[in-house]
């Protein structure tokens, strides 16, 4: 069969041209290093690549940082109340005061001393000195109160004062636990004082001055006359016989 030289001349062309096309585009096939030139690279791939490193401190917490709470303490202290007489014109009121427990004569005794307050006194006093009052002490033996009184005192309490005086100091002193008959001395000399119907007394009680407090029923005196009766008359007759 005969060939036509044409068609074979195009097909060679077309051949050669692939050849060419693939040596162009081909990977050599040496295994040598090639050195690229700078300028046949792309897209900036030569440039050094810079690495910036940010460290971040850790956060630490202060173990030894604590912290101080003030704390108020609230101490009660106890207290007990105590009736403390004073004198309403010509008798006695009681007043509950508070003092310190344990309550002692010492402590009573000054609360007699320094009056009535201003806001329950009124129309309330104490017929006790101030300055002779500091020196009055109390002794208790065997149940018995006995209360000394500094010398000079009646200089200042005098008159009708005098039985409200000691009526204060029995009904008050006089109600302490432990205490009950109540004696006086005058600079460590034993005296006899009013009770409160104006009777002298060495021993007295808060029974021989409620008639004194506030509210007491009026007592009654009563008095007894004795009345001698003279013997009748006696008429002697004589018989007259006949």
């Amino acid at each position: 069969m005969a060939r036509d030289p044409g068609r074979r001349l195009v097909a060679l062309t077309a051949t050669c041209t692939i050849g060419v096309a693939v040596a162009a585009c081909g990977v050599t096939q040496s295994s040598e290093f090639e050195q690229i030139s700078g300028d046949d690279i792309q897209f900036d791939l030569d440039q050094t690549t810079t690495t910036s490193t940010t460290t971040i401190p850790p956060t630490t917490v202060d173990a030894t940082t604590s912290t101080t709470l003030a704390l108020t303490t609230t101490t009660e202290i106890p207290v007990e109340l105590v009736q403390i007489f004073f004198v309403a014109g010509n008798q006695l009121n009681s007043v509950s005061v508070p003092i310190t427990s344990p309550v002692s004569p010492s402590q009573v005794l000054a609360a007699l001393v320094a009056g009535p307050q201003p806001d329950i006194g009124i129309g309330l006093r104490t017929t006790i000195p101030t300055r002779e009052g500091r020196d009055i002490t109390v002794t208790k033996e065997r149940g018995t109160a006995i209360i000394d009184l500094p010398a000079g005192i009646f200089d200042v309490v005098v008159g009708r004062d005098q039985r409200l005086f000691f009526a204060q100091l029995v009904l008050t002193i006089g109600r302490l636990g432990g205490i009950g008959p109540v004696q006086f001395t005058l600079a460590g000399e034993p005296i006899s004082v009013q009770s409160g119907d104006g009777s002298q007394a060495e021993t007295v009680t808060v029974d021989d001055y409620q008639s004194l407090l506030v509210g007491a029923p009026a007592s009654t005196t009563t008095t007894t006359v004795e009345t001698t009766t003279p013997p009748a008359d006696t008429v002697t007759g004589s018989s007259i016989g006949g």
